[in-house]
């Protein structure tokens, strides 16, 4: 099918998920208008819809990484469907957290990172699960050092009644952009997609007696965060530094609950 002048494999017939989720096009058309010049990191790539948008703005390079061989894949078919090769457009067949820590240790750096994950994963490949509620203020964090100066993180989800947990953040100033990206033919009553834009700032030396603070709206309060910083849940890295109970593989589809909507900026 063919979506703002880009030409994209779908699949209607043999499984839930399409391969281009519909929602995404204005998030997707705001990264290529910001992209020039730019080198862009898609984690969670899926089939590339974000690469080859990236791409097709005039990005630098770009960069997708999936732990499933054949969304990335389809992700390189994507990119090939419109002019888009060579070693500027790399598909890395890699679970995201190992990539995410080879890249530190190599100090790669993007000006852009997207990161849109399912709500929740538990596939065979994982040692643990991901949960987007409970890890995605540490995974955010992660993605710190591999961005650039003033590198812009893209981060979104479709969990219903999510709550953000932006003061769990260190380094970032944080925008939501929902309503602005929201699709046409998307009800803004109804749940969707929410998404922020977090822009690399200095960090911060967090005190011992750090309280955090609990976005009110999109969802409740129950956290396993508590009053002393100390008593919060205790941190799912490994001795390693690596966060074993992040990994993803299969259709974002699989746990795409309900969507919602509402904020905008420029990638």
């Amino acid at each position: 099918m063919k979506e703002n002048g880009l030409n994209f494999l779908v699949d209607l017939t043999s499984r839930i998920d399409t391969g281009l989720f519909l929602d995404q096009m204005p998030s997707r058309k705001a990264l290529m208008d910001g992209a020039e010049g730019k080198s862009v990191l898609n984690l969670l790539a899926y089939t590339g819809s974000f690469s080859v948008y990236a791409a097709a703005g005039g990005a630098s390079r770009v960069v997708s990484v999936d732990l499933s061989k054949p969304y990335c894949d389809w992700c390189d078919d994507n990119l090939k469907r419109n002019g888009f090769s060579g070693d500027q457009f790399e598909t890395v067949n890699q679970d995201a957290l190992v990539y995410i820590e080879e890249a530190k240790k190599n100090s790669l750096q993007f000006d852009i990172i997207i990161f849109d994950p399912p709500s929740f994963s538990n596939s065979r490949k994982m040692d643990g699960v991901f949960d987007v509620q409970k890890d995605h203020a540490e995974v955010l964090n992660s993605l710190w050092e591999l961005l650039s100066p003033s590198g812009i993180l893209y981060f979104s989800t479709n969990l219903n009644r999510f709550t953000f947990y932006k003061r769990e953040l260190n380094g970032f100033s944080v925008n939501e952009v929902t309503s602005d990206y929201r699709a046409p033919g998307f009800s803004s009553k109804k749940a969707g997609i929410r998404s922020w834009v977090l822009v690399k700032q200095k960090r911060y030396h967090k005190g011992a007696a750090w309280v955090p603070e609990i976005e009110e709206t999109g969802g409740d309060n129950r956290s396993s965060f508590r009053k002393d910083r100390n008593e919060r849940r205790p941190s799912r890295f490994n001795k390693e530094g690596r966060d074993d109970s992040f990994r993803r593989s299969g259709p974002r589809n699989e746990h795409r609950d309900g969507r919602r909507a509402e904020g905008r900026d420029e990638f």
